[in-house]
């Protein structure tokens, strides 16, 4: 059976259509996905019986921001006319620079965001340090917050799980909710906020990312 035959029957009588997998940064295990649902449950099972629940919440997440990052697929995107060929354009790629932003929000805007130092890594003693500052924006931003006890997320690295950590959270008197383990495409913060905040520093080649600040 020659290829055109084969090609004709998967497209036309199969109505088959060959693609390209949707690429993500990282695939979920079955215990993952499992453990996943389980959180999601339980913290929509939060939100419904606290009655202040948004109010009250207070997300954090690391970001890395590059001296220079090329515009996105949507915005280098043209209409033509079926007759009119593709436009062409050269692949720009981000700038090896890049510093790595902590962001806290809640539903009203960013409360804080913090620069990590150079040639420093994300460890116990610096999530200590930005949690005892994060306090101190939020007393200073939302007054009453933190006396309605501040419900805290942040993902599941060492830095923020260590026993150190949650030490601190708990003297901070802060009350941690639990992550879902996650794809970066499922993430919000990836998904939504980072890609809107990077979104005006595209094309835009930059000495020095602590001009940004706050972001």
């Amino acid at each position: 059976m020659s290829k055109s035959i084969l090609d004709k029957i998967l497209t036309e009588q199969l109505g088959m259509s060959r693609v390209l997998p949707h690429w993500v940064p990282k695939l979920l295990s079955e215990t993952q996905r499992v453990e996943r649902v389980r959180v999601s449950r339980q913290l929509l099972r939060i939100s419904k019986k606290e009655t202040r629940f948004f109010d009250r919440l207070v997300i954090g997440d690391e970001t890395w921001l590059h001296f220079y990052e090329p515009k996105s697929s949507l915005q280098t995107s043209q209409w033509k006319r079926r007759h009119e060929t593709t436009p062409i354009g050269p692949r720009a790629v981000a700038s090896a620079g890049k510093r790595m932003a902590t962001v806290f929000w809640d539903t009203k805007e960013i409360i804080m965001s913090d620069w990590l130092p150079n040639k420093v890594t994300i460890n116990t003693e610096y999530d200590v340090q930005v949690l005892k500052i994060l306090c101190g924006a939020i007393k200073s931003k939302r007054r009453g917050k933190l006396s309605s006890h501040v419900l805290h997320q942040h993902d599941n690295s060492l830095a923020h799980t260590s026993r150190r950590t949650l030490v601190e959270i708990q003297h901070l008197r802060l009350e941690l909710l639990p992550h879902p383990p996650y794809s970066p495409d499922l993430a919000p913060s990836d998904y939504c906020l980072f890609s809107e905040m990077k979104r005006p520093l595209r094309s835009k080649l930059l000495s020095d990312l602590s001009i940004l600040s706050p972001l």
